[in-house]
């Protein structure tokens, strides 16, 4: 899959780190550079818009039957918004720990990182629980919420965990 811009490629070099679809069809990538700390935008794989945040964005979820989706801002222990109707940026939560992966479900966000620890907010940004994990040495790097069994599927160094 080629991305494009409106007049032609994408000339410079991106770290794609995450990728999200949103209820309109617009595809949300996480570019992972300290130089571009960047959300871009496409609609029919054509460059539309990017959002610039103040810290690295890591991953990306959209929240399912709304217009906000969440990115992970790992360098800042937080968590940030994204009107995606207007596909602006908003209010910022600190999850006080070291955020990487992201997943989200109908009512609930899942923040993974930090030594395996999964943070569950509501979809306002408020912490529910914490589950830290003590098995786990390693980060959680990815993950992604099954609404129909209701599991989070989530990767750690060289493990898929259910």
């Amino acid at each position: 899959m080629e991305l494009k811009r409106a007049k032609g490629s994408l000339t410079r070099t991106y770290n794609f780190s995450d990728i999200s679809v949103t209820e309109n069809d617009k595809v949300l990538v996480t570019n992972d550079s300290s130089l571009d700390p960047l959300l871009f935008v496409f609609s029919d794989f054509t460059y539309e818009s990017k959002i610039r945040f103040s810290s690295i964005p890591r991953c990306v979820a959209v929240i399912p039957g709304t217009d906000k989706a969440v990115v992970t801002l790992p360098e800042i222990n937080r968590i940030q918004f994204i009107n995606t109707s207007k596909m602006t940026s908003g209010d910022k939560v600190n999850v006080r720990f070291r955020c990487i992966a992201i997943a989200a479900g109908s009512d609930k966000i899942y923040v993974g990182g930090n030594g395996g620890t999964i943070k569950t907010l509501n979809i306002d940004g408020t912490v529910l629980t914490t589950l830290e994990s003590v098995n786990l040495k390693s980060d959680i790097h990815f993950m992604l919420y099954d609404d129909f069994n209701e599991q989070i599927i989530a990767r750690i160094e060289d493990k898929l965990c259910v």
